[in-house]
């Protein structure tokens, strides 16, 4: 339960990230 916590946090971070990114390059 733990690590499955942990890599859904994982995710949620490389998504925020990503998309931080995308916004950074499309304006």
């Amino acid at each position: 339960q733990y690590f499955r916590q942990a890599g859904f946090k994982n995710v949620r971070n490389l998504e925020g990230g990503m998309l931080a990114w995308v916004d950074a390059f499309g304006s």
